[in-house]
């Protein structure tokens, strides 16, 4: 069983790389499909709203719809940084401070590039700011 070894220990084996590496195709394709069928949508709908109701609700729509598929670019990009920083070597390892993440955390957030301290340092830092 291979292990990818980095400088502050061992990070995973082989074996959960390309069980993340799936789960983030997955996510990815999940992603790219949900995308599709909102453009279909707003393709589909052509009809005016007939009242100020019907008009507010459909804006609200719109906006919801822009938000989930703003969100779900930003998960796209993750998930491409993810599968760079695999075929680079530097997968499963903080981007902040170079600690290894756990494969637990990682299993659960597969794009994270922060170990579980240096999110909750940024965290803490934007709501000082706040």
């Amino acid at each position: 069983m291979g292990l990818l070894v980095k400088e502050g220990g061992i990070v995973m084996t082989n074996k959960q790389l390309e069980s993340i590496r799936s789960t983030l195709m997955k996510k990815k394709e999940d992603l790219l499909n949900s995308s599709r069928n909102a453009f279909r949508q707003m393709m589909e709908n052509d009809q005016k709203p007939s009242d100020e109701g019907d008009y507010a609700v459909e804006e609200v729509n719109q906006y919801l719809s822009c938000t989930i598929q703003t969100r779900d670019r930003r998960c796209l990009l993750d998930i491409e940084r993810a599968f760079k920083r695999m075929d680079e070597g530097d997968y499963g390892c903080c981007e902040s401070c170079g600690e290894p993440i756990s494969y637990e955390r990682l299993k659960i957030q597969p794009f994270c590039s922060l170990c579980v301290d240096c999110m909750q340092d940024i965290e803490l830092e934007q709501k000082r700011l706040a």
